[in-house]
C-alpha cells in the first residue's frame, strides 16, 4: 500500500510532485478524514487484506503532526492487518525532522526511511528554495540507526540548477559519508508547464551532455565505493535488502522506484495515488479538494485502464528490462504461445539499431543490455511499448 500525504511547509521549486505547501494542521485532518472514508471503501471490496509492504510518500510525510501521524497509522493497521516483518517506509524532508520524531515512527513500526537531499550544493540549494546542510541530514541518518530502522534510503536528483559534474561528484562524496543502505539518484524533470516555478532558473540548467555526465559520474563512484547498481537509478550497499533482493531477482520497479519485495497488487491511497494490478491501472483524482469530495460518493478514480493481453506481454518485457537488464525469452508468456522472435518482430527491427551502438546483445534467447545500454534502458524499453505518447511535452526526457 502506497499513502500519499502531499503537505510540505515550503515549495521546493525543482519538484514536480502533487503537493499542498501548507502550514495549516486542519487541512491534513480534514485530508485524513477522506483516507478514513477511501479506506473503508478499499476494506469494503477486498476485505481485511494483509499488507506486505506499507510506504508513506509524499509531499512531506513527516510534516504532519505527531498526532496526525498516529491517527492516519491507526487508520491503515485498524483496517489491514501487516505482515510479520513486512517493509514499512517514509519519506522524511530532514529540514523538518527531529529525533523524537523518528523516535516516534520507530514506535510505530516504521523500519525504513528515505531521506530527500538532492543536492548539498549551496548555489543549486538557492535556486530551488531548498537549504539543507550535510549536518541535518547526518543527524536524520543517525537517529534512525539509534531507532533500529533496517534501511536509510537517500535521494538526490542530477540535472539541477548550477550544478556541475563536480559539484555533484562533491555532493555524491557527502552522500557516501553518511554510509546509506541505498540511494536513488533521480533524472530532475523539467516540466514548467506543472510547476511553473521551473521558469526561474531554466538559464542555470546544465547542458544535456553535462547533466548525462552526472549519472555516468554517478555510476562511477558508487561502483567504486562498493555499491551495486540497481535498474536504472538505485543503488544498495552489498548487505543491503535491496542488493540481496537484486541478487535473488525479486526486485520490483514501481513508480514510486525500485523496492525489494515483489507484489502482484499495489494499492494506492490518497489525492493523485496509483494502484495497479497484473492487468490494470487506476489513479486517483489529484487535487485534494476534489479528492476530500470524491471520498464522500466513491467517485475516486481519476483515471484508469484494463490491460490486454499484448499489454500484459509488453509490460513483463519492459519491467524485466527495467529491474534485470535483460530478458530471457522462455520466462515470457506471450498470447497465443507465439514465440519470442516472432511476437516482437517490429521491436527487434528497433533494437538492432540499438544494438549496433554496443547498448544491447541480441540472440535468440532474449535480450541482454551492456553496462553502457543500462544507462539507456529507458530507450530500449521504449521499443517495446506500444502506448508511447506523442506528445513529449507532458513527459520528461529519458535521461
Amino acid at each position: 500500500m502506497y499513502v500519499h500525504v502531499p503537505f510540505c511547509h515550503a515549495l521546493c521549486y525543482y519538484c514536480a510532485c502533487n503537493r499542498v505547501v501548507t502550514k495549516d494542521a486542519t487541512v491534513a485532518d480534514r485530508y485524513i478524514d477522506a483516507i478514513e472514508l477511501e479506506l473503508d471503501a478499499i476494506a469494503q471490496r477486498l476485505g481485511k487484506l494483509p499488507l506486505t509492504a506499507l510506504h508513506w510518500g509524499g509531499g512531506t510525510p513527516n510534516s504532519l503532526t505527531a498526532q496526525q501521524v498516529d491517527r492516519l497509522f491507526r487508520a491503515i493497521t485498524s483496517r489491514f492487518p501487516i505482515e510479520r516483518g513486512a517493509d514499512i517506509s517514509i519519506e522524511v524532508d530532514p529540514r523538518q525532522a527531529s529525533r523524537d520524531q523518528i523516535a516516534h515512527f520507530g514506535a510505530l513500526g516504521f523500519n525504513r526511511l528515505s531521506a530527500g537531499v538532492q543536492d548539498f550544493n549551496v548555489p543549486t540549494q538557492r535556486a530551488i528554495n531548498r537549504i539543507q546542510s550535510l549536518e541535518q541530514t547526518e543527524e536524520v541518518v543517525e537517529w534512525a540507526r539509534e531507532f533500529d530502522f533496517a534501511d536509510v534510503n537517500i535521494d538526490i536528483v542530477y540535472g539541477l540548477p548550477y550544478q556541475t559534474r563536480d559539484s555533484f561528484a562533491l555532493t555524491l562524496e557527502d552522500v557516501l559519508s553518511l554510509a546509506p543502505d541505498s540511494i536513488a539518484a533521480f533524472a530532475y524533470a523539467h516540466v514548467p508547464w506543472v510547476n511553473h516555478a521551473q521558469h526561474a532558473y531554466e538559464a542555470a540548467l546544465p547542458e544535456p551532455l553535462e547533466k548525462f555526465g552526472m549519472l555516468v559520474d554517478a555510476q562511477e563512484i558508487f561502483a567504486e565505493a562498493g555499491y551495486q547498481p540497481v535498474g536504472i537509478d538505485h543503488f544498495a550497499a552489498p548487505e543491503s535488502s535491496l542488493a540481496r533482493a537484486f541478487d535473488q531477482g525479486t526486485v520490483q520497479r514501481t513508480f514510486m522506484g525500485y523496492t525489494p519485495r515483489r507484489a502482484a497488487t499495489l494499492i494506492g491511497v490518497g489525492a493523485s495515488a496509483i494502484s495497479s494490478s497484473h492487468d490494470a491501472y487506476s489513479q486517483n483524482v489529484s487535487e485534494v479538494p476534489q479528492y476530500c469530495g470524491a471520498t464522500h460518493h466513491g467517485a475516486l478514480a481519476k483515471r484508469g485502464c484494463l490491460l490486454s493481453e499484448d499489454d500484459v506481454a509488453r509490460k513483463s518485457v519492459i519491467d524485466a528490462l527495467m529491474t534485470t537488464g535483460r530478458i530471457e525469452s522462455n520466462m515470457i508468456s506471450l498470447p497465443d504461445g507465439l514465440p519470442f522472435g516472432k511476437y516482437f518482430a517490429g521491436s527487434l527491427i528497433d533494437l538492432q539499431t540499438l544494438a549496433d551502438d554496443g547498448l544491447l546483445e541480441l540472440s535468440d534467447n532474449g535480450v541482454h543490455l551492456t553496462p553502457l545500454g543500462r544507462l539507456f534502458a529507458r530507450n530500449v524499453a521504449s521499443c517495446f511499448d506500444a502506448r508511447v505518447p506523442g506528445d513529449s511535452q507532458r513527459h520528461a526526457s529519458a535521461v
